[in-house]
């Protein structure tokens, strides 16, 4: 329900995850948007960098853990007619020419491409590694990449959408509690999920209430009888919390539109990439894509790489009933009006 509301995978964080067994059950049929925050030792070498290993009671950021991804051409456009116009100089089609593109995106150390003006079929499109070799300025396009493979970061824009506390929040002190609720606060933008016998809940409550987090007692509903399925203890309760931004009015409320003119260039695999899918738009400033889809976008007039591959990073054994390095990765791809062509490439090289 939530992957049909907001119009792509939910990005959910499992608080005190402990051995990993719902995340081993949900990533086995789910899309890779799922993590867990946790200090049980030996938990890395179940759930691999699906744990983001971190202590609950202290204060914690987002940002520390979370990173986007970005992969353009310097000069926009104009670099790109000039990247195709050499490679179909060069007898390449456009199709090669955009994997090639996504390969150096994809490559640690590829910084561009060297465009030979001498015709060879064999080396029309040369990747430069090496920037202190000296190259002919008027024959370079330049790459522009950050953050492609941080296998310690989840390589999302922004805090994930639910937060969940099954069976936690007792066992923090309790004098830690605002602090928790303080960090499902910066986690969760939209809301939580969570399981404690009543007098924790009770309290719970009033804290989640100073952070904006109402009751959604008809998800609730909805939720109890697998909860009571799965193991919910007799001692505990589960309660559903949605952040009240001033339009709650039903638990299902659509968020505002947002302009989105993605398309897709090129992809790696035929009929990986499909919009509302695999791939679409976060919000007006990143995209996103999931489940093996390596394309090259066009939003307006920017235009970039990105590809749900999580590089060097270990996913869960669990994950898809199989190891796959496949994850749900979000890149900056800002929606530019053509009104503003000339900024582009400061704006999609510049911010993160």
């Amino acid at each position: 329900a939530e992957y049909a509301r907001l119009g792509r995978p939910a990005k959910v964080l499992d608080l005190g995850c402990g051995r990993g067994s719902m995340i081993e059950r949900w990533l086995g049929y789910h899309p890779a948007s799922i993590a867990c925050i946790d200090m049980l030792p030996g938990l890395r070498e179940i759930l691999g960098h699906d744990l983001v290993e971190l202590d609950l009671t202290q204060h914690l950021d987002p940002r520390s853990f979370m990173t986007t991804r970005s992969c353009s051409l310097i000069g926009g456009t104009q670099s790109l007619e000039r990247l195709l116009s050499a490679a179909e100089f060069h007898h390449m089609t456009r199709a090669e020419t955009f994997k090639s593109l996504l390969n150096c995106c994809y490559t640690p150390g590829c910084l561009g491409f060297f465009l030979s003006p001498v015709l060879d079929e064999d080396r029309g499109l040369i990747l430069v590694f090496n920037a202190s070799q000296s190259w002919d300025a008027e024959h370079m396009v330049w790459l522009a990449r950050r953050n492609f493979s941080k296998p310690n970061k989840l390589a999302w824009a922004r805090a994930a959408d639910w937060a969940l506390l099954l069976d936690v929040a007792h066992y923090v002190p309790r004098n830690r509690w605002p602090v928790l609720v303080d960090n499902v606060d910066r986690l969760a933008a939209q809301g939580l999920i969570v399981t404690s016998p009543f007098p924790v809940l009770a309290k719970l409550q009033q804290l989640l209430a100073k952070h904006s987090f109402v009751r959604d007692r008809q998800t609730e509903d909805l939720l109890q009888p697998y909860a009571m399925i799965r193991g919910l203890r007799e001692d505990q309760l589960l309660q559903v919390y949605r952040r009240d931004t001033g339009r709650f009015s039903a638990s299902f409320a659509f968020p505002p539109p947002f302009p989105c003119t993605l398309t897709l260039e090129s992809e790696v695999f035929e009929g990986r990439c499909i919009l509302g899918i695999t791939m679409g738009c976060s919000d007006e400033e990143y995209i996103w894509v999931n489940d093996a889809c390596y394309g090259w976008f066009r939003r307006g007039q920017s235009q970039g790489a990105c590809i749900s591959d999580a590089g060097s990073v270990q996913r869960s054994r669990w994950a898809y009933n199989e190891v796959k390095s496949q994850q749900f990765v979000e890149c900056y791809l800002p929606e530019v009006r053509e009104t503003l062509e000339e900024n582009v490439s400061g704006r999609t090289n510049g911010k993160i």
